[in-house]
């Protein structure tokens, strides 16, 4: 199942300030579906989200099914507190802007200290195509090579 967090927040164009969308796709934290919903959309400055399992736990890259149904996915790992995250769902922001023609790169977010600092859509070239990049303390970046990670399933039936 492919699940989604949401940060509302403006992106204009990064070279004429245009708004392009008011809205970032990402894969990280408690994801609970397709659609929005509100334990997984957010707002800069707001705290990840993650599900607890019934044991209490805070499982990293886990969906979690209940009464037979999926109830959402843990993206990610909750340990890790800095990074940035990419859009990669809204392939229409990886084209050029409509109003100057500047060639983008999608949305991305970042998160420190497992809050959101902010979003933003990227020039071409301005970041590694990976999905993940964790930030270094220096502020270097590294890509996390997670790829399409495999999800442990957490799941309860009563």
């Amino acid at each position: 199942m492919t699940a989604y967090a949401f940060l509302e927040t403006p992106l204009p164009c990064p070279q004429c300030a245009a708004l392009i969308t008011d809205e970032v796709w990402f894969q990280w934290g408690f994801c609970r579906s397709r659609a929005k919903a509100p334990q997984s959309t957010y707002r800069v400055q707001d705290s990840i989200h993650w599900q607890s399992s019934a044991a209490g736990s805070t499982p990293a890259w886990t969906q979690f099914i209940r009464a037979g149904r999926s109830a959402g996915i843990n993206c990610g790992d909750p340990r890790i507190l800095d990074l940035i995250v990419r859009d990669v769902a809204q392939h229409w922001l990886r084209e050029a802007c409509p109003k100057c023609g500047a060639l983008l790169d999608g949305a991305a977010l970042e998160i420190r200290a497992g809050k959101i600092v902010r979003g933003w859509l990227s020039r071409r070239g301005e970041l590694p195509d990976d999905e993940y990049l964790l930030i270094a303390s220096d502020g270097s970046l590294s890509a996390s090579n997670w790829g399409d990670h495999a999800l442990v399933i957490d799941e309860e039936t009563s």
